[in-house]
């Protein structure tokens, strides 16, 4: 799958994520809004393409400590928040949500 996405000689080759569940890597340009993927948080992984311009101020309303986007998405998310968060953010992107079934070594 990850060759498959690798299409032009320029692409940056991500690196793969996988456990027994699930596989996935992304090919990019260069450009990408956070350069970790997945975030992990306990049992969740969360996978975001894009960006939001107000994430600070977001995360101080919402009374979270996180400096970025996937951190602020998946802490609300764990506190019950993520509609409040959603309608509060700035930007655009894309973000696809993951549940181990199991805890990462």
């Amino acid at each position: 799958m990850a060759k498959a996405m690798y299409l032009y000689d320029d692409f940056i080759q991500g690196e793969l994520f996988h456990d027994e569940h699930l596989g996935a890597s992304r090919a990019h340009t260069g450009q990408v809004g956070e350069a970790t993927s997945p975030a992990r948080n306990g049992s969740n992984a969360l996978w975001v393409e894009g960006e939001a311009y107000n994430v600070s101020e977001v995360a101080d309303e919402l009374g979270l400590e996180v400096s970025s986007l996937s951190g602020l998405l998946l802490a609300a998310e764990n506190s019950q928040r993520l509609d409040k968060c959603l309608n509060r953010l700035d930007g655009y992107f894309c973000a696809d949500p993951y549940q181990y079934f199991w805890t990462p070594s």
